[in-house]
């Protein structure tokens, strides 16, 4: 009896319901492409990512779907050669974010997942004294893989691919896109 016990309970422990609310941080790395006028990419640059996100999620069966929504800090920024100005000009992605759709398969506390949606940032040229920042919005998509540490806290790793733009700049001088692909990880906890 105590070994039918004992196996009950270890079969109820590998039963995870990813169902509910979570919200977390996160953080990463990133690298970032900018264009104007449909010409190339003029500048380019990597660095470091921070913020959070919050998500609900249902599971039927293995099928896991949801909403996620993330918003964070980054300091991904380049110099480039205005060509009019000597000492050129400086741009960064001040700010990344998404709303997006999730499609997972869950086996127990492990998730395999795909996601796509609408993606926006804030992006802040510079150059001859001029500054001018805009928001930007556009699509992204990726992969995630996730793992239940208990039924309270999860993490995660994630991998987005996000194009944003084209927008106006410098009151129509040129039209400037950025591209921008992450790798983050983050810890969640569930509601």
């Amino acid at each position: 009896m105590i070994a039918a016990v004992g196996a009950a309970h270890a079969a109820d422990a590998s039963v995870y319901d990813w169902t509910g609310f979570y919200a977390g941080v996160y953080g990463g790395l990133g690298a970032v492409a900018f264009s104007a006028d449909g010409n190339g990419d003029f500048a380019t640059g990597t660095g470091v990512l921070a913020g959070g996100a919050a998500s609900y999620q249902q599971q039927l069966d293995n099928i896991v779907f949801g909403v996620d929504g993330e918003i964070g800090l980054t300091g991904i920024a380049d110099r480039y050669d205005a060509g009019v100005v000597p000492d050129g000009g400086n741009i960064q992605l001040d700010v990344l974010g998404s709303l997006r759709a999730r499609l997972g398969f869950a086996v127990g506390q492990v998730q395999i997942y795909g996601t796509g949606g609408v993606g926006f940032g804030r992006v802040s040229d510079s150059f001859g004294g001029a500054l001018d920042a805009q928001w930007m919005s556009g699509w992204t998509a990726g992969l995630g893989a996730a793992y239940a540490v208990t039924d309270a806290i999860s993490v995660d790793v994630q991998y987005l691919h996000t194009e944003l733009g084209p927008v106006t700049f410098f009151g129509g001088a040129l039209r400037e896109s950025a591209r921008a692909d992450t790798v983050t990880t983050g810890i969640n906890f569930h509601f």
